[in-house]
């Protein structure tokens, strides 16, 4: 029986490779949100990358683009920021869960 990944569970093993990678480097940040933030659409992950609507800025420092535009669709995320931003976002988690326990 395969197991099942829970909501904020860590994969077993991180694949930070991405197959479209625009000239200058950056990643679609939607393929990273589907990638890293299970079951949390992109109109809302990509709130983490500027702090916006109360969330927390877990981007700050990192290369992205078009963070802020209503158009989340089009923010990107620097190929080599990634796995920052994944380490980041988990250990917002991890803080954000010993609240609720």
């Amino acid at each position: 029986m395969e197991k099942e990944q829970k909501f904020f569970e860590q994969p077993e093993e991180d694949n930070f490779e991405f197959d479209d990678i625009d000239k200058e480097g950056y990643v679609r940040f939607g393929d990273v949100s589907d990638r890293f933030i299970p079951r949390m659409q992109v109109q809302y992950s990509s709130r983490y990358l500027n702090g916006l609507a109360g969330s927390p800025n877990l981007g700050e420092g990192l290369r992205t683009k078009n963070p802020g535009v209503a158009g989340y669709h089009s923010v990107r995320i620097h190929k080599d920021d990634i796995p920052e931003f994944v380490r980041r976002y988990r250990e917002h988690e991890e803080e954000r869960k010993k609240l609720f326990n």
